[in-house]
């Protein structure tokens, strides 16, 4: 099982810069993962046992193990080549 998480929060800019891709992403590889989206002020506790110390931020869950960790936002082309990797 897969699963792609988002650590945002509602005060970062750069975290509503990355929502529609997060979003497009979501659509494009729903057959292939699960997508989801964490605010690490509503669950802080989730983001420090993930080591979430910036947002926003996207870990890629393998067998509930990291596989892959993104910090800021990248254009959309890098994440669908790393998607296609990894996914």
């Amino acid at each position: 099982m897969t699963k792609v998480v988002r650590f945002t929060a509602s005060w970062c800019g750069p975290c509503r810069v990355l929502a529609p891709i997060f979003n497009e992403l979501a659509a494009e590889f729903a057959s292939r993962a699960s997508f989801e989206t964490i605010d690490i002020d509503e669950n802080p506790e989730y983001a420090a046992a993930n080591r979430v110390t910036s947002v926003p931020q996207i870990i890629i869950f393998k067998d509930e193990k990291e596989s892959q960790r993104y910090i800021g936002v990248k254009p959309k082309a890098t994440y669908i080549a790393n998607f296609n990797a990894i996914l």
